[in-house]
């Protein structure tokens, strides 16, 4: 399985969540939130996001 990264920009609410379940099911290894000029989200937990992770992945 090729190693496969995925930058992404934070979004609203739980739709942060959905890339990060969605992207372990398809075998994404690493995650990096990136911030553009136009993001709207101002910080991102990675705690949580290593959270959502851990649970899609089981």
């Amino acid at each position: 399985m090729p190693n496969i990264d995925l930058l992404f920009s934070p979004i609203k609410y739980q739709n942060s969540e959905t890339i990060i379940r969605q992207g372990t099911e398809i075998g994404i290894r690493k995650f990096y939130p990136t911030v553009f000029s136009r993001t709207v989200v101002d910080k991102v937990s990675m705690k949580k996001f290593n959270t959502y992770a851990l649970s899609a992945s089981q």
